[in-house]
């Protein structure tokens, strides 16, 4: 029997975690199955032609948000062309619903509900015995045309499972996806976690042990799938222990976490990390008292912001923040309220996302009640609310494309701290944004490279008429990501003509490395410092690496009459 595990992901980058752990966990029980990862920007003929050629007798598809009608669609083709071939999905799409679905869609045999690695073992040997299906826990099935569904199989001991990845040498330079606890302690209206009772762990020598070979293979990144790593100091602490002690100076790991529990020790722990080993998602959400308690989300958003500020402080760890509009409770303005409260956290990233009323949630039930309509289907979007419109949620979308680009993006990371150092609002400094790009009717088309700096500068003299210093900054930005070539004529100003001599003697001075060669450095004069705003001649090189780009301050060299710039702190 030929065993197809099918995963379509998103990205190209991104690994599919659920069906790499079926594969482990059956394969300790003599089974053997193949693994074919697809995205969703594939065509679609290229998947369909590619499953039937491999010509299994059972495909198994991990359904999510973002590939369930892709999904739909080829098990109707598969079932055209290979009418014997036994169809199964799994996944949070399909595991609150699963006999509604089945009717749905006839083409699929059966749905495997919640976790699936027992499930899926019970199921190969029911198969191999000719046994009946109704004896697995777990699954809702179709037999001689009618739906049956199983009693809930019962929660796995964690301490089963083996390591999922088989070949970390194939995967290596992709996103990693781990576990080591399933469930919540937290009960949000709008998540799925919140339906299953409890939190499990995988034992903390087996989640090390696990840790080790990611660590000795030298792998890029690993995101932990736990949906709040802290909510066990002691589990967490071991864990971050494990990792700082054994860190191979390559590998950077991901966690979720709800930041109001943080224990001291771990962020101890934390602030002790190499620089760029860590990155933490922080979900606040919403600053409303009202929405949080309406969702059902019990944090003191006092203490989120001061344990976020503390784990920024050492400048050591990215930390990632997010909100969701369209929640309970909170309009237009007040999710303006949350939006700034959040920015001045000044973290590396803040997510702007949109209120999904998953199917099985709470939020399917209770969001009626304030006037919540969402997407019929995936991804069940919210489309307006009793106290949001419609039309608010289009501006906040064209808001979150502004976020994206000019904040999280960081290719404007010192032109938009310099710009909202003038506003009192970062919000509706984005809001008047997006509303100058619509009166020029410029949303809609694709974005050359550098087309938004020349319509933020354009914005910014419309709110202050004559800025020029805005340029400068914006050649610093450039210039700090990259050995930028082909600048646009607005942005093309240079101090290089005045101060050749001088630079031309620094370089001469540095010819034997190599590192400030023209081919991998660059070397701009600043009428200021763009990292402090100190005013007077600023001398910055900008070395090029194979991935990243350092940055030394040279005033002093190149102009040795006049004392550099000197604090590097940044605006």
């Amino acid at each position: 029997m030929k065993i197809l595990l099918t995963a379509i992901n998103a990205k190209y980058i991104h690994t599919n975690l659920a069906l790499r752990s079926i594969r482990a966990y059956i394969g300790q029980y003599g089974f053997s199955a193949t693994l074919s990862e697809y995205t969703i920007n594939q065509p679609f003929d290229d998947i369909l032609a590619s499953i039937y050629l491999q010509a299994p007798d059972v495909v198994a598809f991990s359904c999510y948000l973002w590939n369930i009608s892709l999904v739909r669609r080829l098990c109707v083709e598969l079932k055209k062309l290979l009418p014997s071939l036994h169809i199964w999905l799994g996944g949070p799409e399909v595991s609150y619903n699963s006999s509604s679905f089945l009717r749905e869609n006839p083409a699929v045999d059966l749905v495997l509900i919640g976790e699936g690695e027992e499930t899926f073992r019970q199921l190969l040997s029911s198969l191999n015995e000719g046994g009946n299906p109704t004896d697995v826990p777990g699954i809702a099935y179709r037999a001689s045309g009618a739906i049956y569904q199983t009693n809930p199989a019962k929660p796995m001991d964690l301490a089963a499972l083996p390591f999922a990845y088989e070949d970390l040498s194939a995967v290596k330079n992709k996103i990693l996806y781990f576990e080591t606890s399933r469930g919540c302690p937290f009960h949000c209206s709008y998540c799925l976690s919140a339906l299953t009772p409890g939190v499990r762990f995988v034992p903390l020598a087996q989640a090390c042990s696990f840790l080790r070979r990611f660590l000795q293979a030298g792998v890029r990144q690993v995101k932990f799938v736990d949906r709040t790593f802290n909510c066990n100091p002691a589990h967490a602490d071991g864990i971050l222990s494990y990792l700082i002690q054994n860190d191979n100076g390559v590998t950077n790991f991901h966690f979720e976490i709800a930041a109001d529990i943080l224990a001291d020790s771990t962020i101890a722990l934390i602030q002790s990390a190499r620089k760029e080993l860590f990155q933490f998602e922080v979900g606040i959400q919403s600053t409303c008292a009202q929405t949080l308690e309406a969702i059902h989300r019990s944090c003191n958003n006092r203490l989120v912001f001061q344990k976020v500020g503390q784990l920024l402080a050492p400048g050591n760890a990215h930390i990632h923040v997010d909100l969701i509009a369209g929640l309970p409770l909170e309009d237009y303005q007040r999710f303006a309220r949350s939006y700034d409260e959040v920015f001045a956290l000044k973290a590396d990233m803040l997510q702007l996302g949109f209120l999904k009323v998953l199917k099985g949630s709470a939020m399917e039930m209770e969001g009626r009640r304030y006037g919540i309509v969402a997407q019929e289907q995936a991804p069940y979007e919210v489309l307006q609310t009793d106290v949001l419109s419609y039309s608010d949620l289009l501006r906040l979308k064209q808001i979150e494309v502004l976020n994206e680009r000019l904040h999280n993006s960081g290719r404007f990371r010192a032109s938009l701290s310099y710009l909202l150092n003038k506003t009192a609002s970062p919000f509706h400094f984005l809001e008047g944004f997006a509303v100058e790009l619509s009166r020029l009717d410029r949303w809609g088309n694709t974005w050359g490279k550098y087309d938004l700096h020349c319509y933020l500068y354009e914005y910014a003299q419309i709110l202050w008429p004559g800025e020029h210093d805005l340029i400068w900054y914006m050649r610093h930005d450039l210039f700090s990501r990259e050995n930028a070539k082909g600048i646009p004529p607005l942005l093309n100003q240079s101090l290089y003509v005045y101060y050749r001599a001088a630079i031309e003697a620094y370089r001469r001075a540095e010819k034997g490395h190599s590192s400030v060669s023209k081919k991998n450095s660059h070397i701009e004069i600043y009428p200021f410092s763009p990292i402090t705003g100190e005013k007077g001649l600023c001398a910055l090189l900008y070395q090029y690496g194979d991935s990243s780009v350092e940055m030394d301050n040279i005033t002093e060299q190149l102009f040795p009459e006049q004392a550099p710039a000197t604090q590097q702190k940044p605006l």
